[in-house]
């Protein structure tokens, strides 16, 4: 599903660009907000190629009243605007999902390789726009594509022929293959790793979590994860679980892992484990898996899993909660009751008066006194039950939604069932369910 966020609409006018299939054309462009899809697809192709992935995006990215996709720039800023429409008809009408990484691809290529979008000399623009085609095939061979998918794209404009700006279609589409081959090699020849960032409040999301340490790196096949958990828990029954903050990212079959009990009881260092998983194979592009924070390791106690919160457990923090409420509200009245009296007592200073007939003055203070008194126990029980009662449903709130985040979740993500290796002494081995 595609989204658009309405900003406040902005008119502009642009006096230079590229469009994706003809001469950009002056005039008043409205800004109409951003949208997720399209974000997304440009952070995936800005991650695609490793030379270009630590640099940062030089351009605003907005959907617009144009006609297809524009690559422009104005007062120093350089933009991408896009119709949404567009975007969507494109998409159905390639019959591919690469048909939008083809169309941003081309437009963020002009960016990324810093065309003066401005210049009037055709000829220089000419070869920009091959540039920026072999550039969109390259990210597209990158990201996973099919040469017929990386083609579909460019394929599916009924372009006229040469223009001012663009050089013929079959010369473009020479261009996107020249750069898809490019790519492809690249893939097949560079495996470097590099340093993934994962969730980093993984160790606390819950209290079910024994994972002390994490790290990971990535290269262009698999993802690796080394983690650590107390080195006391090592002989325990354990699941381990690869998860995703992103629903549409799932760790499945494609993983394997170990789990060993390293060191001394004397220094009780941590535990170790090691997840490799292959995405390639389960069909996700390096862009998709390699976002920061995106994945994270949780580590659980077989005989201590987060569990749905029953009903009982419900109730008795709500009657705790309640039964704490009223005994304050009592406390509290009953505190008054003794103010009354102390104020009586300190009006009424005549030991004679008619109001101490049934009872004296003293015994009227020393009533008052035991009635305050009671009411302070009275008040600090109805606070510590109202305060035990609120921890109660907070561990229970705590509780159900760890358990509907990660481990009701488990039946989609990667889950091992760690057991003790018969010939290994403390080591574990690990169970792995495909």
């Amino acid at each position: 599903m595609t989204a658009i966020i309405r900003l406040q609409s902005q008119d502009l006018f642009f006096d230079n660009g590229c469009n994706y299939a003809d001469d950009g054309v002056s005039g008043l462009i409205s800004l109409l907000g951003t949208n997720e899809k399209a974000d997304s697809i440009v952070a995936q192709i800005l991650r695609a190629i490793p030379e270009y992935r630590n640099q940062p995006r030089n351009f605003v990215l907005r959907a617009a009243s144009v006609a297809n996709a524009r690559a422009a720039s104005r007062d120093g800023l350089r933009y991408i605007l896009f119709s949404p429409d567009f975007l969507a008809n494109f998409e159905a009408n390639a019959l591919t999902r690469w048909a939008a990484f083809s169309l941003f691809a081309h437009e963020v290529g002009h960016h990324v390789l810093g065309h003066d979008l401005a210049s009037k000399d055709n000829d220089l623009r000419k070869k920009w726009e091959l540039d920026a085609d072999y550039y969109s095939g390259r990210v597209l061979a990158h990201l996973g594509a099919t040469q017929q998918e990386v083609l579909a794209g460019i394929r599916n404009f009924d372009i006229d022929g040469e223009s001012a700006t663009h050089p013929a279609p079959i010369t473009r589409e020479y261009s996107v293959n020249q750069g898809y081959l490019r790519g492809i090699d690249e893939r097949h020849t560079d495996h470097a790793k590099f340093n993934l960032p994962l969730d980093p409040t993984s160790m606390k999301k819950n209290r079910w979590n024994l994972v002390t340490g994490q790290e990971a790196e990535i290269d262009d096949e698999k993802i690796k994860v080394n983690f650590k958990f107390n080195y006391l828990m090592r002989q325990r029954a354990l699941r381990v679980c690869l998860l995703s903050r992103n629903s549409d990212v799932a760790p499945e079959v494609r993983t394997v892992g170990s789990i060993n009990g390293t060191g001394s009881t004397k220094n009780l260092p941590d535990a170790q484990g090691e997840i490799i998983w292959n995405y390639r194979r389960d069909h996700y592009t390096q862009p998709e898996v390699s976002a920061d924070g995106l994945l994270r390791v949780v580590v659980y106690d077989e005989s201590r899993l987060p569990r749905p919160v029953a009903t009982p457990g419900w109730i008795g923090a709500g009657a705790t909660i309640l039964a704490g409420g009223t005994t304050l509200v009592y406390g509290f009245s009953e505190r008054h009751k003794a103010s009354n009296i102390y104020d009586l007592y300190a009006q009424i200073r005549d030991p004679n008066h008619v109001v101490y007939l049934d009872e004296s003055r003293d015994d009227t203070y020393q009533r008052a006194n035991d009635i305050h008194k009671k009411s302070q126990w009275i008040s600090w029980g109805g606070t510590a039950l109202l305060a035990g009662g609120g921890i109660w449903l907070y561990d229970k709130l705590r509780m159900r939604n760890t358990y509907r985040r990660d481990f009701c979740l488990l039946g989609k993500r990667l889950e091992w069932e760690p057991v003790l290796a018969a010939n290994t002494g403390s080591d574990l081995g690990l169970l792995v369910y495909f």
